[in-house]
């Protein structure tokens, strides 16, 4: 006899890639991120970046201000250059652990090796080379967020309820059992919503990592799964097929109404 697996609507969240739950919460709960970069043109060019991927940054220019700045602000993340004006990393971290958790990185250039191993001893979670990779430093935001305990994400759109992390999707409160996958196909649509989605993009954004064959029909196979599962015959369709272009995704609305494919025409 083999154990019966988590019931429909209450599977686990890691049930879903990690980077992609984690993502998913980025975009409504932000990460906040203490950078104390004394250099201005460092500085710019990582906030730039970060803005892309919704992240929170606040700016410090000394090791003395970034301690005010942590105490005000209580950063998930702190970015410290080792060799900073005022107080060094080493010494901004030994305050720090006194009242935060903060995971602390430390930004490591050349011939700081004394600044870096100093940092370390102090409390420092992990060392990056300066300057800094924005690929990299999303990673390592992604992974603490797939490291902490994740919060529910509720999406809402007209009559459809959709919570990921309790792989719960509703219409009009009604439970829809859904495969991961359709889930994913889902989510992405409804972040979407407002404009086609192609097949590409969406094979991109689901089946990332898959090596899907360019000639694989999984993305139109598993829409149409979804758009079964989303079957209201109270409202028009909710996941529209535009041709030669993609997906489009239509909240049903609060009120079923009428599809005109469905209303008698004659006597």
């Amino acid at each position: 006899m083999t154990a019966a697996g988590p019931a429909a609507g209450h599977r686990r969240a890691t049930d879903l890639p990690a980077a992609r739950l984690a993502g998913l919460r980025q975009q409504d709960d932000p990460l906040c991120l203490l950078v104390c970069e004394p250099d201005v043109d460092v500085l710019r060019t990582l906030v730039a970046d970060l803005e892309q991927v919704n992240v929170r940054v606040v700016a410090s220019s000394d090791g003395a201000r970034a301690l005010l700045d942590a105490g005000r602000t209580q950063p998930e993340l702190m970015l410290l250059g080792a060799a900073l004006p005022l107080l060094d990393a080493a010494q901004v971290i030994r305050t720090l652990r006194q009242v935060s958790d903060s995971i602390v990185i430390v930004g490591a250039g050349e011939g700081q090796a004394d600044l870096v191993s100093a940092a370390i001893a102090a409390g420092a979670d992990r060392v990056m080379d300066r300057p800094y990779r924005a690929a990299e430093l999303r990673d390592v935001m992604l992974g603490l967020r797939t490291g902490q305990e994740l919060d529910s994400v509720v999406l809402r759109a007209g009559s459809l309820t959709v919570d990921p992390l309790a792989y719960d999707v509703r219409l009009r409160g009604r439970h829809l059992p859904m495969s991961a996958r359709e889930l994913e196909v889902l989510v992405y649509l409804i972040r979407n919503q407002g404009r086609v989605v192609s097949v590409d993009e969406l094979r991109d954004a689901v089946w990332a990592g898959d090596q899907l064959s360019p000639k694989s029909n999984a993305v139109a196979v598993t829409v149409h799964h979804l758009r079964a599962r989303l079957e209201d015959a109270g409202g028009p369709p909710i996941v529209r097929t535009i041709r030669r272009r993609g997906y489009r995704f239509y909240p049903p609305p609060l009120e079923a109404t009428p599809r005109s494919d469905l209303v008698p025409t004659g006597p």
